[in-house]
């Protein structure tokens, strides 16, 4: 062959040996993963096969680009270490930041959505509480103690102090849930609320100048109040506050409050107010318990018989037994009726 055409070929194949290696020299690399992917161009590895050829490859072939600087290998240990560190350094940083900001998350939607605060009442002492807890939402499971703070007024006072309920020495053991709320949102009443809002001050219907009406209506009814209170308080133990709204109607009825109407001056000029109409006449306190009787009889008898059409035995006869002890003349409280 002659030697120029053995020199073009020659020169043909360093190109190609050239380009091959530029090719795969990376990838080959690659799958090392102790040389970073920015030091894959400059690595020794690379280089030498390149660095061979081009040094036997004839005085017109194109010098390689990729040629490493002498000082590049030198340092690249030292700068991957640098790096390796840093990478650790922010990792740790990005997940603790990470998981303290969930944990602010999680416990602002314990705070606001687990708290859970409601009212109950005590039928033996006529006490009245406030509490409040925190749970975790949907599972309910409590995480801090329960909170009381009780809560009094001028009426539960006045039945205390006027020995018109019977209060039992210590403290209250039984408590019933007046309202209850969640999330949030409004409070789900209970049925001791029956009774609570009669205790409590100020309805439009039941206010005498700024005063419960029912504190108004024991001042100035007391033998009738010694009927109506033990009769409310024994209703609150059994819970039967569905009951008791009834029975104020009736006690409400049977003695009305007199009222004498009084002008609250004011800088603004106002009309005279009207003169009260004559005071309603007021049943003597045997017909009042009278009424009374008569309702709780019918009462019962009501309640025992839907209990026993649920299927709801038991209740029905505690029930019997209940108005069979305060009412044992009656015929249809007797056992097997």
């Amino acid at each position: 062959m002659p030697l120029k055409h053995w020199r073009k070929r020659r020169g043909w194949l360093t190109n190609a040996s050239e380009v091959i290696v530029r090719w795969l020299g990376p990838v080959w690399v690659m799958y090392d993963y102790s040389v970073p992917r920015q030091d894959i161009l400059h690595d020794s590895r690379i280089a030498f096969p390149i660095n061979l050829m081009m040094s036997t490859s004839s005085s017109d072939t194109a010098v390689s680009p990729i040629a490493t600087p002498p000082s590049q290998s030198s340092g690249s240990g030292r700068s991957r270490l640098r790096r390796s560190g840093s990478s650790r350094s922010g990792r740790f940083w990005l997940v603790t930041v990470s998981g303290g900001l969930i944990v602010l998350f999680l416990a602002g939607i314990v705070y606001f959505l687990g708290r859970v605060q409601g009212r109950e009442f005590s039928p033996s002492h006529f006490e009245l509480r406030q509490f409040s807890f925190t749970e975790i939402p949907l599972l309910r499971l409590q995480i801090t103690p329960i909170n009381r703070v009780s809560q009094s007024s001028g009426l539960q006072s006045y039945l205390s102090t006027s020995a018109l309920i019977s209060r039992p020495v210590g403290q209250p053991t039984d408590w019933h849930v007046v309202e209850l709320s969640r999330f949030g949102g409004i409070s789900l009443p209970a049925d001791a609320k029956l009774l609570t809002d009669f205790l409590e001050t100020d309805t439009s219907r039941y206010s005498v100048q700024a005063q419960v009406h029912w504190h108004q209506w024991s001042i100035q009814n007391p033998k009738h109040a010694a009927v109506l209170w033990p009769v409310i308080q024994k209703l609150a133990k059994r819970e039967l506050y569905v009951l008791i709204p009834s029975v104020f109607q009736i006690a409400d009825a049977a003695a009305p409050v007199s009222v004498s109407v009084t002008q609250v001056a004011t800088s603004i000029p106002t009309a005279p107010a009207a003169s009260p109409g004559p005071q309603s006449s007021v049943q003597s306190v045997d017909a009042m318990r009278e009424q009374l009787q008569q309702f709780l009889v019918t009462s019962y008898v009501g309640l025992i018989d839907d209990m026993r059409a649920a299927g709801l035995n038991d209740v029905a006869e505690s029930l019997r037994q209940e108005a069979a002890a305060d009412y044992p003349d009656e015929a249809r409280f007797q056992a097997g009726k």
